[in-house]
């Protein structure tokens, strides 16, 4: 039968180029392309914020950004509501209720600082978007880390 016949022993020379290996690297490719989402979707983008609360409430808490295959927290300089906005957006809430400053929602300290002065206008898509200095550069402590407060309803409360 054809199952039998030793059809893969004559695709051994897919060294030379042949056809038959373009053919399953393209199989092993669209297979993969499943993996590599699996594996993105396990590792943040850059950009990407979390919020960490000791009560587990997701709807508030210390922000912490992932910059450079790290997670980090953010400054309290010059923190308001717009950025608090970005954030809240960025999580799928659709506004925030407040900004949070002081660390309000505890230290990070296990945590390096990332942000500092971050400035939005309060229409970016991500927390990167908005102006800050460099990444890593701050004059803070962690008792200056950012917070928010986000809101399930469209008008903040």
């Amino acid at each position: 039968s054809p199952t039998s016949r030793p059809s893969p022993k004559p695709q051994k020379p897919r060294k030379d180029g042949k056809s038959g290996e373009r053919k399953r690297k393209g199989k092993k490719n669209r297979s993969r392309g499943v993996s590599a989402s699996r594996t993105t979707s396990s590792e943040p983008q850059s950009g990407a914020v979390r919020l960490v609360d000791a009560q587990g409430r997701a709807d508030r808490g210390r922000v912490e950004v992932f910059i450079n295959g790290i997670w980090g927290t953010v400054c309290d300089d010059l923190w308001n509501a717009k950025a608090a906005a970005v954030v809240c957006r960025q999580l799928g809430f659709p506004s925030a209720t407040r900004a949070s400053i002081q660390a309000e929602f505890g230290e990070g300290h296990s945590l390096q600082i990332l942000l500092d002065d971050v400035q939005c206008t309060g229409k970016e898509n991500n927390l990167l978007e908005c102006k800050h200095g460099n990444v890593g550069q701050h004059n803070c402590s962690h008792q200056e880390d950012a917070g928010v407060v986000c809101s399930h309803s469209e008008t903040g409360n």
